[in-house]
């Protein structure tokens, strides 16, 4: 059975790290990589299994950014790891496939503190500023909770709205520290989808 040990985007939004392993005896033959644009398209997947050694039941790979034609990671990335081993029919535990989501939503928290910066700049009515930091907000929270429950097409449409109300993303509010972006992100961790 594969195993996402671990798949992030990395601190400086350049790279994805992918750490994936299968039962002993058996390899990962094959990494697939969607975005949020051709989520399970597999005409348009991007195919990674090239950077897989095959020689053991464990793998560690890191897709650069430039390999998916971005120049930053700040989208939603799943990743789908197949091993070597033959399920049993009509075993539903028993795939030998599994899908891993990354993420990287500080660009959105930032875009929402811009909103809120202008509102200190406003001289007269200031609703459309706080309107939209807060129908920001609900959609980072839905993007949260569907990509939580797994309901991924959901996750996609939450994310598009955001994007185009970040479009082009606002940086108005000062210089950002370099710190830890904990509570910005997804990873999947242990198979399992987590917020980081």
């Amino acid at each position: 059975m594969a195993y996402i040990s671990v798949f992030k985007v990395n601190q400086e939004g350049s790279a994805l790290d992918l750490v994936v392993s299968a039962d002993e005896g058996e390899t990962i033959d094959s990494i697939m990589l969607w975005t949020q644009n051709t989520f399970k398209d597999y005409t348009q997947a991007l195919d990674f299994s090239s950077k897989l050694s095959g020689l053991t039941n464990n793998e560690s790979i890191t897709i650069l950014a430039s390999e998916i034609g971005e120049t930053q990671l700040n989208g939603i990335y799943f990743v789908e790891a197949i091993d070597s081993s033959t399920p049993e029919p009509g075993c539903n535990e028993c795939s030998n496939t599994v899908l891993g989501v990354a993420t990287d939503f500080s660009r959105f928290a930032y875009c929402i503190i811009e909103f809120l910066c202008k509102m200190e700049e406003c001289c007269g009515d200031c609703n459309h500023e706080l309107n939209k930091a807060l129908t920001m907000k609900l959609y980072m929270d839905g993007l949260r909770n569907t990509l939580q429950l797994g309901n991924f097409t959901t996750a996609i449409k939450f994310w598009e709205n955001l994007n185009r109300a970040c479009d082009p993303v606002c940086k108005e509010c000062g210089a950002l520290d370099n710190v830890a972006k904990k509570g910005l992100g997804f990873q999947t961790l242990g198979n399992q989808i987590l917020l980081y």
